[in-house]
């Protein structure tokens, strides 16, 4: 149990689970798990958080629950994809290249995240003229 709560962030990709741990262990690219296994991991941390009660499980349970519905934590998103990235150009080039990508990575997906929050906030505003052009006819 000590290992599984100290490692279960390693299984967080900050929009969905992971299947294993090689992005840590071998320095390969994220295993992404498919939606359908990711219930899956919502239902084993559910009895996990039943049986042990400690509030890591409780908290990773609705949390990733709140991914199915397309939440996603941003802050560990943004770490699993530089670690990806910089899994992916370690070999290839020096460590000051690695962390000159690793910056542009972050400051893309920062870009991205900010986009996609303007997009939400308008997609809301328009559903919100929907439902008030209804109640006004």
């Amino acid at each position: 149990m000590k290992s599984l709560k100290f490692m279960l962030g390693m299984y967080d990709s900050g929009a969905g689970t992971l299947y294993d741990l090689r992005h840590v262990i071998n320095h390969e690219p994220p295993n992404r798990a498919r939606w359908d296994y990711h219930r899956t991991h919502i239902a084993l941390i559910h009895e996990m958080a039943i049986v042990d009660g400690d509030p890591i499980f409780w908290d990773a349970w609705a949390r990733w629950k709140r991914y199915l519905k397309g939440s996603s934590n941003c802050s560990t998103a943004v770490l699993v994809i530089s670690i990806t990235v910089v899994v992916v150009v370690e070999e290839v080039v020096s460590e000051v290249e690695v962390v000159v990508v690793v910056v542009v990575v972050v400051v893309v997906v920062v870009i991205a995240i900010v986009i996609a929050i303007a997009v939400v906030e308008m997609l809301a505003s328009v559903e919100m003229l929907a439902v008030v052009k209804t109640e006004v006819m």
